[in-house]
């Protein structure tokens, strides 16, 4: 199941999942969590879009007067991660995930913020711009891998954290860590 925001974790504590990768995860004592490389993400839109076109970097003021292209939290509470990187325009048009985020940027919909492995070769082309914010264009977020500890897991829940560990290429020492706490 794919969720966003705080969608992630409704669908964890509703469907009793054993594992979910969370976006800047809060400690809870009943579950496991690892770390994850960190996921950078940019302020961008199209090349041709107005806000590019500037000398002078925008500030929140200068961005409200464009469309803000936001993904929706997909739970049904209105506070959360998504304020941390909403930035305040009136004018907001909600998409339901990154790719059709990325979809509308590169159609010069708006602007937005996009994690960098899905913006990089839009970047490289140019087709895609980092806007000059006066509070900066990049920020940074920490997903984390979280599992119900315990034998609940199972051993194809350990399999996949395994398998996911070592394709993200985590840090060899802390993968190790977690998967000898695992067995």
């Amino acid at each position: 199941m794919v969720e966003y925001l705080n969608g992630v974790r409704t669908r964890f504590d509703h469907a009793n999942a054993a594992i979910m990768l969370a976006l800047d995860y809060e400690g809870d004592a009943e579950l496991t969590a690892v770390a994850l490389p960190k996921v950078e993400m940019y302020l961008l839109a199209h090349r041709d879009h107005p806000l590019n076109q500037r000398t002078a970097p925008a500030d929140r003021n200068t961005l409200a007067d464009y469309v803000e292209l936001v993904v929706a939290d997909s739970s049904n509470q209105s506070e959360g991660n998504v304020h941390r990187l909403f930035l305040g325009s009136p004018n907001i048009f909600e998409l339901s995930d990154f790719h059709s985020k990325r979809e509308a940027l590169l159609s010069g919909v708006g602007y937005g913020w996009l994690p960098a492995h899905l913006a990089r070769r839009a970047m490289e082309r140019g087709t895609l711009v980092e806007i000059p914010f006066v509070e900066g264009s990049t920020h940074t977020f920490e997903p984390h891998l979280v599992y119900r500890a315990g034998p609940s897991i199972g051993r194809a829940g350990r399999l996949f954290i395994d398998l996911f560990l070592k394709e993200t290429r985590w840090s060899v020492n802390g993968a190790e860590a977690v998967l000898e706490h695992l067995h």
